[in-house]
């Protein structure tokens, strides 16, 4: 029992086995690894110096919990019957196991979610499988800008969740000629880089790949199969007042803001959050998505 409360707890089977004081500090420790973890880290970016401090944060709660336990463990079974200490009452253990998980479950989830890819509708940024980082309500205290990697929720369906490109932004024309990208009637330069080989199960298929400079000084990488594909021309598109234009970055294998039956303009109101980096698999631990 007092293991069990010290994996759970660290400090709750100290309490169980009459140490009170060992029990405080032990405890103690626990609450700031977790106040630094789900207080400390959202206050900055979840870059890769923040994500190596979030990794040994939860290391460093780990080995307490196995420590606290197994010393729990030990000297519990060497401790003599003693009748109960006022501070040894079932409603304590339970608020020591129970009140740092159900802070971690109210405070984790404002800050930032994990998303997982299942698609190629945005490599070679993103590839099947990829774990990333989303910066949630990022965007209630700062404006979209273009070239941002957004996660936002279907205008369609109003459940799905989706991520894109952002390259148009309110009250702008956006359209495609012969494969290039034009915002307000000008050509966004585009620079061909090494062709890229997208390996889709047992099939290797090699893509034209290019470095696409947007207005705003973004870069970031596209694929092309080609220029002269069903969505490479295109009508003009009016972006509407608090909407914005997305494109995937595999541009001939999404499904985006050209296609106004199935997606077109994301309404401000749909943005879920900033995607910012990703986290798994571990060799692509710190990429970001320009």
């Amino acid at each position: 029992m007092a293991a069990l409360l010290s994996f759970f707890a660290p400090g709750a089977g100290q309490l169980y086995i009459r140490e009170p004081r060992r029990a405080a500090i032990l405890f103690a420790i626990f609450v700031v690894l977790n106040l630094a973890f789900f207080f400390g880290l959202p206050r900055f970016h979840p870059d890769l110096p923040v994500l190596s401090a979030l990794i040994a944060l939860t290391i460093a709660a780990l080995c307490l919990q196995i420590g606290a336990a197994v010393h729990s463990f030990i000297h519990a079974r060497r401790a003599a019957p003693a009748p109960l200490g006022v501070w040894q009452r079932g409603w304590i253990y339970a608020a020591m196991v129970i009140a740092l998980p159900a802070l971690n479950v109210a405070a984790g989830p404002w800050w930032i979610k994990s998303y997982y890819i299942p698609s190629a509708s945005n490599v070679p940024t993103l590839l099947v499988g990829d774990r990333f980082f989303v910066e949630m309500g990022h965007y209630r205290d700062h404006a979209p800008q273009r070239g941002d990697m957004i996660v936002f929720i279907s205008p369609k369906d109003g459940r799905t969740a989706f991520v894109k490109r952002i390259v148009g932004l309110p009250g702008e024309k956006i359209q495609m000629r012969h494969g290039n990208l034009y915002i307000n009637g000008e050509a966004v330069p585009r620079r061909q880089i090494d062709d890229y080989e997208y390996q889709s199960e047992d099939t290797t298929v090699v893509m034209h790949q290019y470095v696409e400079s947007l207005p705003s000084g973004a870069l970031h990488r596209i694929l092309k199969a080609g220029d002269d594909g069903p969505l490479d021309n295109t009508q003009v598109y009016d972006v509407p007042p608090g909407h914005y234009f997305t494109l995937g970055d595999s541009r001939d294998n999404s499904v985006d803001s050209r296609m106004l039956p199935e997606m077109g303009y994301v309404p401000a109101a749909n943005l879920i959050g900033r995607a910012y980096i990703i986290y798994w698999p571990v060799a692509r631990l710190g990429l970001k998505f320009d």
